[in-house]
């Protein structure tokens, strides 16, 4: 089609249909809106739930009780019984020693915490799946564990935390791995940030330990064969990486070692760690069951039977997701959020008759079939550092 030249340029037509221009939000606000929705979950929860986090009479008073008799100047192992790393009671006594040992200390001190949690939550997630994605975790998070009140006493969340190491090593531990992802470009510092962090995950508690070291070490492994070069280099980085991380123990060990006799200040560094290996203890029936070792085929066949009841769930809603985005690809924005509210009003339909305490049940098939398709990919991209 060719432009009309006849007449006034006001009668002129294009000879081609001008491509629609998308809604778009200002800029400032696509920048800002996921910190503010951040915020806002996270100021409800907190006004919502203020004052109901701890049971001081159940499990929480220990924490307030070891803390402050190390702050009163007690020495821990010896004169105070703890069955845990050293990190924790000596930084909550640190922040008994700075703001006054009180609850609210500690209250504050792990909001303050916590919030870090939430950054670098939202962080990592932002790289790997962008802020829409990074938005609806750090509010997940928030909803369902930040502020968790699910039975009748408090102290399972994480204000007023059941034992400290879980939050402190949590976060230490990401933050071994968030350092560990800029291994390309800050090789030395990536290794060594990672490592003292690692190493501080180790004072703390061995689940918490053995997750971070997971991680982190996989991280380093993959990092090491993308960016690595030679074996020589390779193992060198990892030399790195291993001091970095055996500095913080080895500090903990001389520090507690002026106090105490050297036996005993490395029986404290690895109370868990000695208390796992105690056979007594592995064959409790408590333990058992919270490892879900007391009925292995039972667990296995529960295991089944709730991956085969999301199948069943989320395998035709996908399928029907697909076909109709094939066939309406210009209002599959609107579509994708109407299947995401019809799931969630069946959802709400059988909400009574879910069983909600077993709901996260697949999560490890989940987990396992998920490392087997990033493997798979990081095998075929493997010359491919950026990807």
């Amino acid at each position: 089609m060719r432009l009309s030249t006849s007449g006034t340029s006001g009668n002129r037509a294009l000879a081609e249909p001008r491509p629609k221009q998308g809604r778009r939000f200002p800029a400032c606000f696509s920048r800002q809106w996921p910190g503010a929705i951040i915020i806002l979950v996270a100021g409800t929860m907190l006004w919502w739930t203020w004052g109901t986090w701890p049971d001081v009479m159940v499990d929480f008073g220990r924490e307030l009780n070891i803390a402050w008799k190390v702050w009163r100047g007690q020495t821990l192992y010896s004169q105070v019984a703890h069955y845990r790393g050293p990190l924790s009671p000596y930084l909550n006594a640190l922040w008994f020693g700075l703001f006054g040992p009180s609850i609210r200390t500690l209250e504050v001190c792990n909001l303050a915490i916590l919030a870090g949690l939430i950054g670098l939550l939202y962080h990592m997630f932002k790289r790997l799946s962008g802020r829409a994605v990074s938005t609806v975790a750090c509010v997940v998070f928030l909803l369902l564990f930040a502020f968790a009140r699910f039975v009748r006493c408090g102290n399972y969340n994480y204000v007023c935390p059941y034992t400290h190491e879980m939050s402190h090593g949590l976060l230490l531990g990401m933050v071994s791995l968030a350092a560990m992802w800029g291994f390309r470009r800050r090789k030395m510092l990536a290794l060594v940030a990672s490592g003292l962090a690692l190493g501080g995950v180790f004072l703390t508690t061995l689940e918490v330990f053995v997750g971070a070291l997971g991680g982190t070490g996989m991280a380093l492994l993959l990092s090491l064969i993308a960016y690595g070069g030679n074996v020589r280099k390779s193992l060198g980085s990892l030399g790195v990486f291993c001091a970095s991380a055996a500095l913080v123990p080895l500090a903990a060990l001389l520090a507690l070692s002026r106090i105490m006799p050297v036996g005993q200040a490395a029986e404290g560094l690895l109370a868990s760690y000695r208390a796992a290996a105690n056979p007594e203890l592995r064959r409790l029936k408590f333990y058992l069951d919270g490892a879900g070792l007391s009925d292995v085929s039972g667990n296995l066949r529960a295991l089944f039977l709730s991956c085969g009841a999301y199948l069943m769930v989320l395998v035709p809603l996908v399928l029907l997701a697909l076909a109709v985005r094939k066939r309406f690809r210009d209002r599959w924005p609107g579509l994708r959020a109407g299947f995401i509210v019809a799931t969630g009003g069946i959802l709400l339909g059988f909400w009574g008759r879910i069983d909600w305490f077993s709901a996260a049940r697949p999560l490890p098939v989940v987990l396992l079939v998920g490392a087997i398709v990033s493997l798979v990919g990081f095998c075929r991209h493997r010359r491919n550092g950026d990807r």
